[in-house]
């Protein structure tokens, strides 16, 4: 029996909802943390006069990731003598603490180094806390799918979403990045989350969902996924504003091109084909276009692109657009049935929905 749909039943749907709340909060904050660090150490460093940083970020990084490790070793000991809640709460008051202490108090380099272990022990250490408190939350027949999505879900979607966010300086340009995302994410109404407009258009196909979410990726798929996270975190502001960029203005000339394939096939062969998912998402263009305009006009107009920031956004630009190639022509060599060909066929969903690319 699939137990993908009990999840959402009465007597589990609450600790589900509270244990991906509880991931959610946790991996946002602690990975916006390990993001944030190298551009964090090399600006103040940099306003310090001091140029070649790559050490002392790396020293950083080191520091808070053992932090982490032994906040991990330390949980269970915590857990078995104050209780599983309470040590999650004490973990998530430690995080909550040690964040805004670390970025907005902190201003020397050796100061930095000796409170980024603290921050690691908490925000990297409560993750040992899942893997002990959500097994005692759900019954034995749907257990492991319940960790699962709980973890997984918020594994995937915060991660884009933080690296894209904390990785943009200007604010101007992260206020139009945020309008995106968030139209991504139904625009605040719950109905029109993308990932449940693309879950009904499987549901229409006779996919099961939860098989659509377990079925391992293509390497096309996977390596497109890397691909943009890799974009969106490498501390290069322009490139990843490229990438952005190139995203929102091929999108348009993408769904024009599915949709009119996608209603002969609805007429032809599948008469409750649901493809909501697709003609939503290309009423949303126009806008995201115009949010990416705005935010390069942000960059470009105030201060203007150096050289070499220009270089950086026209290779993001054709990065974003390399990677989307390989996801359909990927696709193209599987030679994938309907089923195969329908969990695989919306890869901007990566960046917000994380049904793992399909």
């Amino acid at each position: 029996r699939n137990p993908f749909p009990t999840l959402f039943t009465a007597p589990v749907r609450r600790d589900l909802f509270v244990g991906t709340g509880l991931t959610m909060v946790a991996t946002f904050c602690y990975q916006g943390a390990v993001q944030w660090v190298p551009t964090w150490i090399t600006s103040m460093l940099h306003a310090q006069g001091i140029e070649e940083v790559t050490t002392q970020v790396s020293v950083v990084t080191t520091v808070l990731n053992a932090g982490g490790i032994v906040g991990c070793l330390c949980f269970p000991v915590l857990a078995d003598r104050w209780g599983r809640k309470s040590a999650l709460i004490i973990y998530f008051l430690g995080g909550f603490l040690s964040m805004p202490t670390t970025f907005f108090l902190i201003e020397e380099f050796v100061q930095v180094v000796l409170v980024s272990p603290i921050m690691g022990f908490f925000g990297g250490g409560i993750f040992t806390g899942f893997a002990i408190y959500f097994p005692e939350l759900f019954p034995t027949a749907i257990r492991a799918t319940a960790q699962g999505f709980c973890y997984n879900f918020a594994r995937f979607f915060p991660r884009i979403l933080v690296a894209q966010l904390v990785n943009t300086e200007d604010e101007t340009v992260a206020d139009e990045l945020t309008k995106v995302l968030y139209s991504e994410l139904g625009d605040g109404r719950t109905k029109n989350r993308h990932e449940l407009l693309y879950r009904d258009f499987l549901r229409s196909l006779g996919i099961d969902v939860h098989e659509s979410m377990t079925r391992p990726m293509l390497p096309s798929t996977r390596a497109y996924i890397d691909g943009m996270e890799q974009l969106y975190s490498s501390g290069n502001h322009a490139m990843a504003l490229g990438a952005s960029f190139g995203l929102e203005n091929m999108a348009i000339t993408m769904w024009d091109h599915l949709i009119p394939g996608l209603v002969q096939l609805r007429t032809h062969r599948h008469p409750g084909l649901d493809i909501t998912y697709f003609t939503f998402h290309r009423e949303l263009e126009a806008t995201h276009e115009e949010a990416m305009e705005h935010a390069v006009t942000a960059v470009d107009g105030v201060k203007g692109m150096s050289a070499a920031e220009r270089k950086d956004f026209r290779s993001g630009v054709k990065a974003v657009l390399d990677y989307l190639e390989g996801f359909w022509m990927g696709l193209e060599e599987r030679g994938a049935g309907p089923s195969q060909a329908a969990t695989e066929t919306a890869p901007r969903t990566s960046r917000v929905s994380r049904s793992r690319g399909r």
